[in-house]
């Protein structure tokens, strides 16, 4: 991405920075671990990364439900997260957050966000597949 270029402009330019499976898809490659393939075999990658989150995370969550993903590692360990929904509401938080919160943010354009579904497809198989299970964990636990 160039400087003073927007997201969309970045990716309307294909430029490799904002549409690459590859270089996108840090997150798969987290939860995938450290076998070789990981970083050469994407679609090995994402049942890799998926079977892992089943085995080996109690709760993955997600920033665009972060009260929510906060209130099940409250119930889900609460000898670590005991209190966690009270400070993430607190006025101390929210003063020293608020000094992050950027003003011109722009959400990428329909255009845009049907180019990424389509090039970054693993990306969001897997994505998909964590919100799905941040669901039926929320259901299961009544949040």
């Amino acid at each position: 991405m160039k400087m003073n270029e927007t997201f969309d402009q970045c990716v309307l330019k294909e430029r490799k920075a904002c549409i690459s499976e590859g270089r996108l898809s840090l997150m798969l490659k987290f939860f995938c671990g450290t076998h070789p393939k990981c970083s050469t075999d994407l679609k090995w990658s994402l049942n890799e990364a998926k079977k892992r989150v089943e085995e080996e995370y109690l709760i993955v969550g997600l920033l665009e439900d972060y009260e929510s993903t906060l209130r099940l590692m409250e119930k889900l360990a609460p000898s670590l997260f005991k209190g966690i929904v009270t400070d993430y509401h607190s006025a101390e938080r929210k003063k020293r957050s608020g000094r992050f919160h950027s003003n011109f943010k722009k959400p990428p354009s329909a255009e845009v966000r049907a180019i990424l579904r389509e090039k970054l497809d693993l990306t969001y198989q897997f994505y998909d597949f964590l919100k799905t299970k941040l669901e039926l964990l929320k259901k299961e636990y009544d949040i």
